[in-house]
């Protein structure tokens, strides 16, 4: 991991009220078929006594956009 989970929670408690309960997750290294994720794969992550996140692989979609960027100066006084 680049952070530790030390750096991680002292950030995320920088920028908002952590409380009892609250659930941080964090990533993983790549796992998996050499081949990658495909289309049809599932993934289920499950806290025991809790609840399972099943999140299902689709088909990318395709999209082209454009993005523009607006800047705003502030001058404090």
């Amino acid at each position: 991991m680049v952070y530790g989970i030390e750096e991680i929670i002292e950030f995320l408690s920088e920028i908002m009220t952590l409380e009892p309960g609250d659930i941080i997750s964090l990533g993983s290294p790549p796992a998996g078929p050499p081949e990658g994720l495909r289309p049809g794969d599932v993934i289920e992550a499950e806290i025991e006594h809790m609840s399972v996140l099943t999140n299902y692989m689709v088909q990318p979609l395709h999209v082209k956009f454009q993005v523009r960027i607006f800047t705003t100066e502030i001058l404090l006084l």
